[in-house]
């Protein structure tokens, strides 16, 4: 799965694994008083409520600190787990002005990577989703770490309770995960994500996963809310190394038909490649070296086709590049590389630039 949500229930197993889930939330709906599930209904609380509470009363989350980390939210729920009696008296004991609030999550800012220099597809697809209450995110630029902007100021309440705000890494390596908080209330936060390659889901796990998940809590001083939740993927089928300043050394990229390993073609367009990077002795990107088999091509910082060299070896013209989906092979497409339209000249300000300025473009 390439994206968690609170919106939906997974069960682990085969068919009717699900029916462990089905009659315990058929036993949390009836135990409700009438009075606190007509109000949920009315303000379309019931089914985040039914989350909550399915979430709070799973075995392995004992305490709320418990329920703030991932062990209460993975995205495969084992049907063993559930405590449909605890589940039950939760449901009963809820009264009409305790009811809980509505964690909801927006994105005011985030990087802009761009296709053809910071990663390779048939057009801009790093963002998967956006939701109220789920957000997700495929990771395909070759930057080190993603930023973004998160606000949960529109969480709510409905009976005016004020809230405070709660943020935690459900799933990823969390020492290298950055929260800010940009208020004082932490409804509005920075978050830093660094690259996560491929690691297991738990510590004692054999299930692996290139997935972080980061979890919004807002409590009202009786119940913590379902979860609001962003999901990160990172990309299995390509292999990264990063130099000690944390910029990009080489990507190398493998679809599963050449032995990498698999990831859903429907986030991302399978290619075959190993880009190799340079940057000059200021630490800046001068352009990076794709190589098939034996042979090579030579990019711009730009992301330009380099066509012609002067005699110290720096692009002065270029070719642009597109990429497009050849879905030919239905069960393989693949990421194909062909000729863009404009011709890119470039000179430079002295013999030890390397970066240059575009001068021309037709």
């Amino acid at each position: 799965y390439c994206a968690n949500t609170p919106y939906l229930l997974t069960s682990q197993g085969s068919s009717g694994s699900d029916r462990r889930f089905l009659d315990a939330i058929a036993c949390t709906l009836a135990a409700f008083r009438p009075e606190t599930k007509q109000r949920l209904i009315e303000r379309g609380l019931l089914m985040p409520t039914v989350q909550m509470i399915l979430r709070r009363c799973y075995q392995p989350v004992i305490t709320d600190k418990d329920y703030l980390r991932g062990k209460a939210h993975p995205v495969v729920f084992d049907g063993k787990r559930l405590n449909a009696t605890a589940m039950v008296m939760l449901a009963h004991d809820m009264r009409p002005d305790d009811i809980p609030p509505l964690a909801v999550i927006k994105v005011l800012e985030e990087d802009q990577p761009l296709v053809g220099v910071d990663y390779f597809d048939a057009g801009p697809r790093e963002k998967l989703f956006d939701t109220p209450s789920a957000i997700a995110r495929i990771m395909r630029s070759t930057a080190y770490r993603r930023r973004l902007v998160v606000s949960a100021e529109s969480s709510e309440d409905i009976n005016d309770r004020e809230l405070t705000f709660h943020w935690s890494v459900l799933q990823g390596i969390e020492e290298e995960i950055q929260i800010k908080s940009l208020n004082k209330t932490s409804s509005k936060v920075e978050l830093s994500i660094p690259h996560h390659p491929r690691r297991p889901v738990q510590p004692d796990s054999k299930m692996e996963t290139n997935r972080v998940d980061i979890g919004l809590f807002v409590h009202n001083g009786a119940y913590y809310s379902a979860p609001a939740i962003l999901s990160f993927q990172f990309l299995d089928n390509e292999k990264r190394v990063y130099n000690d300043d944390q910029q990009i050394v080489r990507v190398e990229y493998s679809s599963a038909a050449k032995g990498g390993n698999y990831t859903d073609p429907a986030i991302d367009t399978p290619k075959n490649w190993i880009d190799e990077y340079e940057y000059d002795d200021e630490k800046r990107l001068v352009g990076w070296t794709r190589r098939r088999g034996d042979s090579e091509e030579h990019f711009t910082a730009n992301g330009e086709l380099v066509t012609k060299w002067d005699e110290q070896r720096r692009p002065i013209e270029a070719r642009t590049v597109k990429y497009l989906a050849d879905r030919k092979d239905i069960q393989f497409p693949q990421l194909v590389q062909v000729p863009g339209d404009d011709t890119v000249r470039y000179e430079y300000s002295s013999e030890s630039n390397r970066i240059g300025r575009v001068v021309q473009d037709e």
